[in-house]
């Protein structure tokens, strides 16, 4: 049965983060193909794992106990309707995925998935980097909608997701892992997919993935003794290097994108004078409203015209930051109970620290915390689904660490 349903996981996540599925124009019955299609194959997973037999561990318990306290924001909400679809669909694009990868996990499991998850990353990758110095995309093609979401002058490429901040933070996420495999490989292909997934995360001009990917990175190396590595490994760095200058140093569409991303008047205005900065204070004046439960998840939206100060972009109705949104969907509440979440969750990761794939996956995932104050992430299916998957192997991997007889007592406590 887990053999099967690890199959099928696998098989989801291929379809998630290699299709545009949220761009596909197909309804049924007025709902979109994509809500359908997840919502029946994530449920039957959930089912299917319950069915082998797992008792229920800390981690499903903490999940069960954040949809319970997200789930109080319908009290005060503004569209309770709305709220509801709302929790829905967060339960089923990320906590319940996250749960299935739990129940199926074990340590060969959650290494061959992060492998696997590498290998979707590099394709999705050599996507983008086509499409960039190319123009082509063939999903332009089969979704135009998603070819319709490309800002006019900003540079980077869409790739499967449709905005390159999101495919900077998917790539934030697996970059860890990508470099875990690669350092301690003599495999080129493991090599290559990290040049693609470095190379893609660069060109997408997204700078909070920079900082992001940086903070990963700096996390990832602290963690570990890689000095030895690197040393053996120097010819990996003096041949990726290298691809990742190239763009800036014969394209000039590169050249002039690096530029305008980091004029110093633009990123000023992007962090005093912009739509993100203005929406602490509108976020400040929904709190007013409602400060402990919020406005109900899914309602920023339905709010944003009432409360939105001067600034803000009538154009998008949006903080582009997950925990403001958060706090006013949710509101105090929801907020705590989400920290204190990942408060509890990063602490035990950090005690199996020594372990490579633990160390790579708390990088991975610290970086995309970061880059959630610049984009509602758990909004976007391709961020939000990745970062619950490799939750849930963690705790997974977690729990088999937790029972290895030939680790130090100190460490399995």
């Amino acid at each position: 049965m887990k053999n099967a349903i690890y199959t099928a996981t696998l098989a989801l996540f291929f379809i998630v983060s290699l299709t545009p599925l949220s761009f596909i124009p197909v309804k049924i019955w007025n709902v979109p193909f994509h809500y359908i299609f997840l919502s029946a194959t994530v449920s039957a997973l959930l089912v299917a794992g319950s069915l082998t037999g797992k008792r229920p561990t800390s981690f499903s318990i903490l999940v069960i106990l954040l949809l319970s306290v997200f789930s109080l924001s319908i009290i005060t909400s503004v569209d309770r309707s709305n709220t509801a679809k709302t929790i829905a669909s967060f339960f089923l694009r990320g906590l319940a995925i996250g749960l299935v990868a739990e129940q199926i996990g074990t340590r060969g499991r959650t290494e061959s998935f992060m492998r696997f998850m590498v290998f979707c990353g590099a394709a999705l990758s050599f996507l983008g980097l086509i499409e960039f110095f190319f123009k082509w995309n063939p999903f332009f093609y089969i979704a135009p909608g998603m070819a319709d979401c490309a800002i006019p002058g900003r540079p980077g490429m869409l790739s499967t997701v449709g905005h390159p901040l999101p495919l900077g933070s998917f790539l934030v996420l697996i970059l860890p892992v990508s470099l875990a495999f690669s350092v301690n490989s003599t495999k080129t292909i493991n090599y290559l997919f990290f040049v693609f997934i470095s190379s893609c995360l660069v060109l997408s001009f997204s700078r909070s993935s920079w900082l992001s990917a940086i903070v990963a990175l700096a996390v990832f190396f602290s963690l570990q003794d890689y000095r030895s590595l690197i040393k053996k490994k120097y010819s990996f760095f003096l041949f990726a290097l290298p691809l990742l200058i190239l763009p800036f140093i014969f394209f000039q569409p590169a050249r002039k994108a690096i530029i305008t991303r980091t004029n110093a008047e633009a990123l000023y205005n992007e962090l005093f004078a912009s739509h993100r900065a203005a929406s602490y204070v509108t976020t400040a004046h929904i709190l007013r409203k409602s400060w402990l439960l919020g406005i109900g998840m899914g309602n920023y939206p339905k709010v944003y015209e009432t409360y939105r100060t001067p600034g803000t972009d009538c154009r998008f109705f949006t903080p582009d930051n997950m925990y403001l949104r958060l706090l006013s969907e949710t509101g105090l509440v929801g907020t705590c109970a989400f920290m204190a979440f990942l408060i509890f969750w990063f602490a035990r990761l950090w005690i199996y620290r020594y372990d490579k794939i633990i160390a790579a996956l708390l990088s991975g995932l610290t970086g995309f915390l970061v880059n959630m104050m610049a984009a509602d992430l758990f909004y976007i299916l391709l961020p939000q689904f990745t970062f619950w998957i490799m939750v849930g192997f963690s705790a997974a991997r977690l729990t088999e660490l937790s029972h290895d007889k030939s680790i130090p007592v100190a460490l399995r406590n």
